[in-house]
């Protein structure tokens, strides 16, 4: 092509070769879920249900001071937020608009829109104008309420949190998580089309007691997305589906869970 102004000929643009990163995003930047010699760290300190200042916060309709508890967890190392609203006597969806709407423009991290009301998280992705993480789907009620999410999740392209709980209720051998979790992967990625690496596995590994003293961390600490090979037992045929999350994991930061997907 020539260019108008002095007729010569416009040089070609360089070939460019795009890399994919399976991230996560707010508004404003993303965020890859394979932290390099690190874990992807979910800030839980923006939830009702384990933050008492939080709360206190929601309840006064302080959305500044909300906002500052966001920021505060992204300088702590938090990569992404966990927003949660639900405690009794709110009005949950109407709350977590208020917080969606001003994190989404104040606060440069993804969001966990973290529910168990799927219209609450419907209005929460609509919202949001980043990549975000539906927290989460499970088959405790069958797989009916968690079609909903998938097809929330395939529509606005969130990433999916998914807890190792069946119909039975929460799994505690270690062959019964891995049973669900290839369930889920089935389910989420072959069924309704979920990239495997936006499937977050929470395996719910808890704290383990040695003898009759206190409580001692296990393989894996309570509370996150966190996972070791030692949880797990050893089925290369089948442990394809989450062998690729098992990782030791590192000390987290105050107020973080983890994911590793």
């Amino acid at each position: 092509r020539r260019a108008e102004a002095t007729g010569r000929h416009r040089p070609a643009p360089v070939a460019r070769t795009a890399v994919w990163v399976p991230s996560v995003a707010s508004l404003y930047s993303q965020v890859p879920l394979r932290q390099e010699n690190a874990y992807f760290s979910i800030g839980e300190r923006c939830n009702a249900n384990g933050s008492k200042k939080w709360r206190e916060l929601q309840e006064a309709h302080d959305w500044d001071g909300c906002v500052t508890v966001g920021r505060d967890q992204l300088r702590e190392g938090s990569n992404a937020l966990d927003v949660c609203t639900a405690f009794v006597g709110r009005n949950e969806r109407a709350e977590m608009d208020e917080v969606i709407r001003r994190f989404t423009s104040s606060v440069n991290a993804p969001l966990v829109i973290d529910s168990t009301e799927t219209p609450v998280i419907e209005a929460a992705l609509k919202l949001h104008g980043g990549k975000p993480i539906i927290n989460s789907i499970n088959f405790e009620d069958g797989e009916g309420p968690a079609s909903d999410r998938m097809v929330l999740a395939r529509k606005f392209g969130a990433a999916v949190v998914a807890l190792t709980i069946d119909e039975v209720g929460m799994a505690r051998k270690p062959e019964d998580k891995l049973r669900i979790a290839a369930r889920l992967v089935e389910f989420a990625c072959n069924k309704y089309g979920l990239p495997q690496s936006d499937l977050m596995i929470d395996a719910d590994v808890h704290h383990r007691h040695r003898g009759g003293g206190r409580p001692q961390a296990g393989p894996v600490d309570a509370g996150g997305y966190s996972h070791d090979p030692r949880c797990l037992p050893r089925y290369p045929d089948r442990a394809w589906p989450v062998q690729h999350l098992l990782r030791a994991e590192p000390r987290r930061p105050r107020g973080a869970e983890l994911s590793l997907p």
